[in-house]
């Protein structure tokens, strides 16, 4: 399990396919050399739909339901004890760390030191 969090849509957009290629990819071949199952993430239920007011209805709750667990996730974060921090990259206002947690490992980008970025992976996944 990983968690990426970024700022906004279209930097996402930007990191999404390099991320597939060179992260996410690899990750699942794990997968397959493990015999475990990937984990399938949410989606939405259109069981026993009948209308579209109710398909928006659905799509809301999952909508607010992800962001929740975004939130939820970027609060974790900032509490999380960073047992092991490198500065990779400075460049203007944004910084490029590695660092480590007791259960994560990965980078984050600080910008006017507050997260703008962060990838991370639990350790026992990778």
């Amino acid at each position: 399990m990983g968690i990426e969090l970024a700022p906004d849509p279209a930097f996402w957009a930007d990191l999404h396919t390099p991320l597939l290629m060179y992260c996410y990819a690899p990750l699942r071949l794990l997968n397959h050399v493990k015999g475990t199952s990937p984990w399938s993430g949410e989606s939405l239920s259109i069981a026993h739909l009948e209308h579209l007011d109710d398909l928006q209805s659905r799509w809301l709750t999952l909508k607010d339901h992800r962001q929740n667990r975004v939130n939820q996730f970027r609060d974790e974060l900032r509490t999380l004890p960073i047992i092991y921090k490198q500065i990779e990259e400075q460049q203007a206002q944004n910084t490029l760390l590695t660092i480590e947690t007791k259960e994560f490992t990965g980078q984050m980008v600080l910008q006017k030191d507050k997260p703008v970025y962060v990838s991370l992976s639990r350790k026992n996944d990778v």
